[in-house]
């Protein structure tokens, strides 16, 4: 499921944005994606 998400969000951003925002946009969903690993560690303890 994190794949496709993933596989999809490229798409969008290598189609519609410019690559300093992909560069940003990038950064934004890894820190998304660290925060939700984070909370989800924090909730398994």
């Amino acid at each position: 499921m994190l794949k496709q998400i993933e596989e999809r969000a490229s798409m969008f951003l290598s189609n519609c944005l410019l690559p300093w925002e992909q560069a940003v946009a990038t950064f934004m969903t890894l820190v998304a994606m660290t925060s939700t690993f984070h909370w989800l560690d924090l909730e398994k303890i």
